[in-house]
């Protein structure tokens, strides 16, 4: 789509700055962005030229307060957790934002909401759960805050606890939005666009709903580095050099040694790790090595007894991965059919009694062409046809592009309703 003919389209609308933002508006932003995304290699006239389109043609649609400089440098800088409604009258007046999910939904225990602060300097940039003890002492040595309060607080679930992390390291990329899911179907939409989902339930053995807290960065992560560890052996080490743990424990359910999955992120989409496979056999051992993949050397059911089970990855000209979790609750499974995302269905805890786990991850084209201007129209058309809630729309509006020639982010604030 030449930048000429998105002039035209602009000079065809009829919008006023409060008027409705319909789903062709939507459409339109989207084609917009993905073009500037795609013209990297163009001229820089055209490139500011676009720039300069998709401000007006914003500023339009949503109309004042909004300006793109609003979004530049709004980091997540602080995080707090309510326990009470006097807790949360506190917060509120010391300009805290409240994330207004009930981290206990379900499992009638207190509620508990995450609050959140942003601001242009010390951005937070790692933030991880803990539901032992064993899982805290890494993070202490490396320098992570804790929350000292429980998020499972007045059930019997496992005690959580949040940590987070102000880095500046390569491996650590700002985080400017926070979100809290309830929903398997949520899931899958926010995994598909980038969003990190950290692994671990917050009503964690509380018998309430599947809730997972969600994480967006200032610009695209790829997955660049992946291991696994037992029985928290150089969990500070590994903290230290810029690995995010996957907070769920691969053994669940099944005894054995504490195993986890670690990973590290690029902003460099060429460095990415682009496949992943589990084996649970010498057949699939055999033929993961015949394909090139690499083998992380620890047992993922390490001291459960049943099948030895292990994570291999492979780096070549495929997708770039963004993100990776691990599933526990099998019946999101099929919620999970979703372009990019995938699931290998290879139980974790294969040939024991454990829970039934499943790793997942997402991947992403940042590469011009065809093939990606095909599977991101795939992504639009799937998202429209299955969804009644278009809320991610403008979320994914502002995914699928690396604008960092543009801003150092930008995100709409979920909160502002385009479709009214």
């Amino acid at each position: 789509m030449p930048h000429s003919s998105s002039a035209q389209h602009l000079r065809s609308l009829e919008l006023t700055p409060s008027g409705p933002a319909t789903l062709r508006n939507l459409a339109f932003i989207y084609c917009l962005q993905l073009h500037l995304h795609n013209s990297c290699r163009a001229k820089e006239e055209e490139m500011e030229t676009m720039k300069t389109l998709l401000k007006v043609y914003l500023l339009l649609l949503i109309g004042p307060p909004f300006t793109l400089e609003q979004s530049v440098g709004q980091y997540i800088t602080e995080l707090q957790v309510s326990l009470d409604e006097a807790e949360e009258t506190y917060l509120s007046s010391q300009g805290f934002i409240k994330i207004d999910v009930d981290l206990n939904k379900g499992a009638e225990g207190k509620y508990i909401y995450l609050w959140y602060k942003k601001g242009s300097s010390s951005p937070i940039t790692r933030i991880q759960l803990t539901f032992n003890d064993g899982m805290s002492r890494g993070l202490i040595t490396a320098g992570y805050q804790k929350i000292n309060k429980n998020l499972n607080a007045g059930t019997s679930g496992d005690y959580i606890y949040l940590w987070y992390y102000r880095g500046n390291s390569e491996y650590d990329v700002p985080i400017v939005n926070l979100h809290v899911s309830i929903e398997a179907r949520e899931e899958a939409q926010m995994f598909a666009f980038g969003w990190e989902r950290l692994a671990c339930d917050l009503n964690r053995k509380a018998r309430g709903k599947w809730i997972y807290l969600w994480v967006k960065r200032e610009r695209p992560t790829y997955i660049c580095d992946i291991t696994a560890n037992a029985d928290y052996d150089g969990d500070a080490d590994y903290f230290q050099n810029g690995y995010i743990r996957v907070d769920e424990d691969t053994n669940r359910g099944a005894g054995g040694s504490f195993v986890f999955i670690w990973y590290r992120q690029t902003t460099n989409s060429q460095r990415a790790i682009t496949d992943l496979k589990i084996s649970t056999d010498d057949i699939d051992e055999i033929l993961f090595q015949y394909m090139g993949f690499t083998r992380v050397t620890t047992d993922l059911s390490k001291g459960a007894g049943g099948s030895y089970v292990y994570l291999w990855y492979k780096k070549d000209s495929g997708l770039p991965i963004r993100t990776v979790s691990v599933i526990v609750n099998t019946a999101a499974v099929e919620q999970y059919r979703y372009p990019r995302v995938f699931i290998r269905q290879k139980n974790l805890n294969s040939g024991n009694k454990g829970n039934t786990l499943y790793l997942t991850f997402s991947s992403f084209s940042n590469r011009a062409g065809n093939a990606h201007w095909a599977e991101t129209k795939e992504s639009v058309v799937f998202l429209f046809n299955q969804f009644d809630c278009f809320s991610f729309l403008s979320e994914m509006m502002f995914t699928h592009c690396d604008l960092r020639s543009l801003t150092p982010t930008m995100i709409i604030d979920p909160t502002i309703n385009l479709f009214d």
